[in-house]
């Protein structure tokens, strides 16, 4: 039982972590679309 519940937990920090650089990559493009669009200005 225990074991199962090691996989879950773990398998639910690897989403996380995923899920988080995802985040992060979609931040850092809209943060360059700013930029270049004040630039433009």
């Amino acid at each position: 039982m225990q074991q199962a519940v090691d996989e879950a937990a773990r398998k639910a920090r690897r989403d996380s972590d995923h899920w988080m650089r995802q985040c992060h990559r979609h931040a850092d493009r809209a943060a360059a679309a700013d930029a270049k669009r004040e630039e433009g200005k």
